[in-house]
This record gives C-alpha cells, structure tokens and sequence, in this order.
C-alpha cells in the first residue's frame, strides 16, 4: 500500500510536469503538477482501459498520465 502510493505521487509529479512543459505553463509548482498528474494518471487511466491501452511498467504509467494530464488542461481551457 505504501508503495502504491509513492509511485502514484512520483508518477504525478512526472506526468504534471510533462504535461504543463507540453503546454508552455509554469512548471515550478510542484503542487499543481502533482493533482494535475494524479487526475491525468486517473483520466488516462480510465480513457486508456476504454480503449484497450494498459501500462505495465512505470514509463508507460508516466505517459499515459501525461496523455491524461494534457487532456485535463485542454478541459480546463475550454471551460474558463
């Protein structure tokens, strides 16, 4: 259980910094890059399941995040 969620954190804080350096953000709140990696991490998990995509290690885990993480910026966008 404890590592379970290290790794979520440590996939977070690499998936929300990917995704806000794809989308020409500020990337020096680690804060904001952790939630928006972990609900990345959920979105592109739920959205990557749906469509028969499945990480088995943590490199796969990272961009499916990121994946996840840019979609949650481009939602966010487009609702404010």
């Amino acid at each position: 259980m404890l590592w379970f969620i290290i790794r979520t954190l440590i996939v977070g804080l690499l998936a929300g910094y990917g995704a806000a350096k794809l989308n020409h953000m500020d990337t020096s709140d680690w804060k904001k890059n952790l939630l928006l990696g972990v609900a990345g991490s959920f979105l592109g998990g739920f959205l990557g399941t749906l469509i028969g995509i499945k990480s088995i290690n943590i490199i796969g885990s990272v961009l499916i995040s990121t994946a996840g993480a840019c979609l949650v910026i481009w939602i966010a966008r487009k609702i404010s």
